[in-house]
């Protein structure tokens, strides 16, 4: 008989399935009536496949790593396939999960797995993204035709063993800032220099930088056409966008117009396409280091290194003549710029864009988001001088000069004042103990008079006709 409970916001079932093992599943149901509705069509469904009216959960044999491998020869998309053919197989097909059949897959398994790679190592954003894929992966296989149907609740997602979700850290970036743009721009090397300025005046995705022809480009009405992402005839949105050129742009594309020669914007020297392969991060962080804005010098010592002596290299903040203290070698400085990835180019013009005034829907139009709050939360990296405007913002009261000289701060802004205690005399302690029990002043009358009590006298003649017989 199955059975029907509350936990938390979700009626919970308990049924034996048509293989006879006992199945806990999280429902939808809004009532307890309709869960118990539920738990009887299960028994039903159930007792019509162990009776062979109705196929089994699962009526393939095949494993999980077959179902994966399924998945990525016939659903996964033409521009992620050969990331998720690594990730997949590394971390599913080649482990002994990907040998269990799905008929017998459970949630624990997958849990199991999530927990070997975090022993390994894994960060916490690859180890959810396994997670998700295979739910999605289970889910395109409910709705497939074919051995690899599968049939039942999602192992991934139902059950009381269902794997927990990883919670993802947020991703601390480093930007180019508006006075950062120009520099970098001017210092990167000339073939490349037009194809960076393109990235940060529109924002637009690698894979279709480079994929840009020059029919694409119309100088005289000022748009841009992205249709095209990599060696795909279609960008990452799946829909043809056109972009504004903005002034400072136009000669940037006009010189590459003219120095490309095939019909690709910025191609390769012999006029082909770039591939995916291209180092689009090393040409940036050339161009950085180039312009000055480095994260310090690493000084390595040649023979050290050499000979295999472990901390060979040790880092300063400039690059002046140092000596190896082990063998007294001169080290040899080598600069270390920022951080910085191509993609985050992208994230430089949404953030630079946010900072000046314009407007959150104008921006994720920019960069063609399905929705606003994917702009703000993975685009809007907002920095504390961007919050010293807000709290200019507060309520302003001022303050005396003499107590401002007082505080040591000749200079203390009036708005922030407003948040600042008033300075205190010499020998007051600060924060005064409250006097108790004292009745007297005005407080005290007022609380007599809200609620009055008999005098002394009135209180004796009313206590001596109480003891009266």
């Amino acid at each position: 008989m199955a059975s029907v409970w509350k936990k938390g916001p979700s009626w919970w079932v308990k049924y034996r399935d048509g293989r006879g093992v006992y199945q806990q599943v999280r429902t939808t149901a809004p009532t307890k009536t309709e869960a118990r509705r539920l738990a009887l069509e299960l028994e039903r469904t159930a007792e019509r496949q162990r009776l062979g009216l109705e196929p089994l959960p699962s009526s393939s044999n095949g494993t999980l790593g077959e179902l994966v491998e399924w998945w990525l020869e016939n659903r996964c998309s033409d521009a992620s396939r050969k990331i998720e053919t690594s990730r997949l197989k590394t971390n599913v097909v080649q482990r002994p999960i990907g040998r269990v059949p799905m008929a017998q897959l459970r949630g624990s398994d997958v849990e199991d797995l999530l927990r070997t790679m975090e022993a390994e190592g894994g960060a916490a954003e690859s180890v959810e993204h396994v997670r998700r894929k295979l739910r999605a992966i289970i889910n395109a296989a409910k709705g497939a035709k074919g051995p690899l149907r599968f049939v039942g609740p999602n192992p991934i997602t139902d059950g009381e063993d269902a794997p927990k979700p990883r919670k993802i850290p947020k991703r601390s970036y480093k930007l180019l800032g508006a006075d950062e743009v120009e520099p970098v721009l001017l210092a990167c090397e000339p073939r490349w220099r037009a194809a960076m300025a393109t990235a940060i005046y529109t924002g637009i995705r690698p894979g279709e930088l480079m994929a840009l022809r020059k029919e694409d480009v119309d100088l005289e009405a000022g748009l841009l056409l992205v249709t095209r992402s990599w060696e795909r005839d279609r960008p990452k949105d799946g829909d043809a966008e056109v972009l504004p050129i903005a002034k400072p742009l136009r000669p940037y594309l006009q010189a590459a117009i003219a120095a490309s020669p095939s019909a690709w914007v910025f191609p390769r020297p012999d006029g082909k396409p770039h591939s995916r392969d291209v180092d689009l991060v090393k040409v940036l962080r050339r161009a950085i280091a180039a312009a000055g804005f480095l994260e310090g010098w690493d000084h390595v010592c040649r023979r050290c290194k050499a000979g295999g002596v472990e901390g060979h290299t040790t880092r300063h903040p400039d690059d002046g003549e140092r000596r190896c203290e082990r063998c007294n070698m001169r080290l040899w400085p080598r600069a270390i710029p920022r951080p910085v990835r191509w993609y985050d180019l992208r994230h430089t013009t949404a953030t630079l864009l946010l900072r000046d005034g314009v407007s959150l829907a104008l921006v994720s139009r920019l960069l063609r988001h399905s929705d606003p709050k994917i702009t703000m939360q993975r685009y809007g990296h907002l920095v504390a001088e961007d919050l010293r405007g807000a709290l200019e913002r507060l309520p302003v009261v001022e303050h005396r000069k003499d107590e401002a000289a007082e505080a040591g701060d000749e200079e203390v802004s009036p708005r922030a004042t407003r948040l600042l205690p008033s300075p205190l005399s010499k020998g007051e302690a600060p924060n005064p103990p409250r006097k108790t029990g004292v009745k007297s002043g005005p407080y005290w009358r007022a609380m007599r008079d809200s609620n009055p009590r008999p005098l002394a006298s009135k209180a004796n003649a009313l206590s001596s006709c109480a003891n009266r017989p």
